[in-house]
């Protein structure tokens, strides 16, 4: 029987593809933790809507009260002598349309509220109560560069598209190795010999030098698609 092997020694364009590998695997981590983000970032805005909704409501409830309160104080003028028809009619008037506008703060809540149900991803029937009362809470004051260092610093969709130009950086980067040769060292290990007792072991080793030639042009338009795609990352992260 006989044994033989082969082992690269100098093979750039395999390291390459092996470093865009791992950067596609943080790459998914990167975007999984962005979707995460962008969720969690929604369900926030639509629960802080249902907040001021509610907010809002409240408002409208407390003008409608006082409205017929007024109503209801020009009518005893009238009745005593000391309003006009003018000033109920106003009055009247006032209360209709606090009435509109009660309305519509109403259907406001109801709808940030199935909005918020539809991103929770719960069932439509199932009642939504929000605990949290809408608060001016102070913060750190930051200027605009400060900002925006930290925002570039810290938001994951940033944070993926820098990886997607890292990938597209490793593909274009084990593009252009594949022009370049490949060392690799082989063995090969056996007996010869036509009896038991003639045996001889016989080995060979050696090196083996490979230079692309051939497929120069299938290289160059593989080269030219990954140095692309790197430039369409680029001005995306610009």
């Amino acid at each position: 029987g006989r044994v033989s092997g082969t082992i690269p020694l100098i093979n750039l364009s395999a390291i390459q593809n092996w470093r865009a590998a791992k950067a596609n695997r943080k790459l998914s981590e990167q975007e999984l933790t962005s979707t995460r983000e962008e969720a969690m970032i929604l369900v926030a805005s639509l629960y802080l809507e249902g907040i001021r909704n509610r907010e809002a409501l409240k408002v409208a409830e407390a003008d409608i009260n006082r409205d017929k309160r007024l109503l209801q104080l020009a009518l005893d003028k009238k009745k005593a002598g000391s309003g006009t028809e003018l000033d109920v009619m106003h009055a009247e008037v006032e209360v209709s349309k606090a009435q509109e506008n009660l309305e519509i703060a109403k259907m406001e809540v109801t709808r940030s509220l199935l909005k918020l149900t539809n991103a929770l991803g719960i069932d439509l029937n199932e009642e939504i109560k929000l605990s949290d009362e809408l608060l001016l809470t102070p913060v750190r004051e930051m200027n605009f560069q400060d900002a925006l260092v930290l925002a570039l610093k810290q938001r994951p969709d940033l944070i993926a598209q820098r990886q997607h130009e890292l990938v597209a950086l490793r593909k274009k980067d084990a593009a252009a190795a594949e022009w370049l040769p490949v060392l690799e060292a082989f063995g090969d290990y056996g007996k010869n010999g036509k009896e038991f007792d003639d045996v001889t072991e016989v080995w060979t080793i050696g090196g083996q030098f490979t230079l692309p030639i051939w497929d120069s042009f299938k290289r160059h338009g593989n080269f030219k698609q990954n140095k692309s795609q790197l430039e369409q990352e680029k001005n995306r992260t610009l």
